[in-house]
């Protein structure tokens, strides 16, 4: 630990009931409307692995522990988040990549409109690497649309700092 007072909770060990029956309400009233706490739950765990995933494949081992807990424990309902590494075909673009270098991305690359493709301006060797919107495409097909707003939150990201 690196704190030494502070202790950890095993979960699989110590007792959860208070958690869980939070966790168990069906929904709650408040004013004129009603909350569904599992639900919210969920979906913010779910949001949560799938963008920190992204981001850093390295962890996806802990996230699925957790997602698994989370299942088992609390009866929440999450989804898987094993994310493939690359796009299916060898040597093609991979959005994954450009997310987790925008920086580079954008100084090494430029937008052509006539042929709709990404040109990298500057290569090591002599050889020009061109992104197409097609391979864009596969790329968002292999990883499924969730990344769609992941994307869009790290390019916003990096255009505002």
């Amino acid at each position: 630990m690196l704190i030494e007072k502070l202790q950890g909770i095993n979960p699989w060990i110590s007792e959860l009931q208070d958690l869980t029956r939070m966790v168990q309400f069906e929904k709650l009233r408040m004013f004129d409307g009603t909350v569904d706490l599992k639900y919210e739950i969920s979906e913010s765990f779910n949001n949560s692995f799938y963008n920190l995933n992204i981001l850093n494949m390295h962890d996806m081992e802990t996230y699925e522990i957790m997602r698994v807990m989370g299942n088992h424990l609390f009866d929440l309902k999450l989804h898987d988040v094993f994310l493939p590494n690359h796009t299916i075909e060898r040597d093609k673009f991979d959005i994954l990549t450009v997310v987790r270098n925008i920086p580079t991305f954008v100084n090494n690359y430029k937008y052509n409109m006539l042929n709709q493709r990404f040109l990298e301006l500057t290569g090591e060797n002599k050889i020009i690497s061109c992104i197409s919107i097609q391979q864009l495409s596969d790329s968002i097909r292999t990883h499924g649309l969730g990344i769609l707003s992941t994307t869009v939150n790290a390019f916003y990201k990096f255009m505002i700092s």
